[in-house]
């Protein structure tokens, strides 16, 4: 008898968890088969399918003719499952951020595994497809950040986090002093008129002096 010849197809060769392969068998002059797919599961089918969980797996097929003689047809380049995207970030500041002026910049730091697109949304109607933006707020308010993260590997699966975060408004100053003239070396008192939401003041006289 002519010496048998292992040889095999799979489709898909990568995708996501979990993966279903077709095998087909191209062995010539072989009678019987034996398939070990490397994730625990064996055949004796000519053509096999099985499914693959996350990882790279390397089949093999065994094909024998009539007389017991055997060749062997190793899948060297690997089946390959890959994981689902996990979306993750931070953002500076990460707590109640007070705008200067009329803005507040926020950066953004992508800490997220396995991704390859993204989709930011600010909770304002703004996005970014950036991997790690960074953002202006121009009004106060409190903001629900989404990350999403894609792979288009993994079946286009996707994966979002979510942070609120607190847009502060900064503090008006004002105040008041009497009396209303100037009047040498008299004691003057300063009323401070600031919004309720200033914590730490600093006073400047104008003569040197500050409190």
């Amino acid at each position: 008898d002519p010496l048998p010849v292992a040889a095999f197809s799979v489709d898909p060769e990568s995708g996501c968890d979990p993966l279903l392969v077709n095998f087909t068998n191209n062995s010539t002059n072989a009678l019987s088969y034996s398939w070990v797919f490397d994730n625990g599961q064996f055949a004796q089918s000519e053509n096999a399918l099985t499914v693959f969980t996350i990882g790279t797996f390397y089949p093999s097929l065994i094909a024998t003719n009539t007389a017991g003689c055997s060749d062997t047809a190793l899948f060297s380049t690997g089946i390959t499952v890959y994981p689902p995207p996990v979306a993750d970030f931070s953002s500076s500041p990460d707590t109640g951020v007070l705008m200067k002026y009329t803005e507040a910049l926020v950066t953004f730091t992508n800490l997220s595994q396995r991704a390859e697109t993204y989709l930011w949304n600010f909770g304002d109607g703004n996005t970014s497809t950036a991997a790690s933006p960074s953002y202006t707020y121009t009004i106060p308010g409190t903001y629900t950040v989404t990350l999403a993260a894609n792979n288009p590997n993994t079946c286009n699966l996707t994966d979002t986090s979510r942070f609120v975060i607190q847009v502060l408004d900064a503090p008006l100053t004002n105040f008041s002093f009497l009396p209303a003239t100037v009047q040498p070396n008299t004691p003057y008192t300063f009323t401070n008129l600031a919004s309720a939401d200033a914590v730490r003041f600093k006073w400047n006289f104008g003569d040197g002096d500050s409190l």
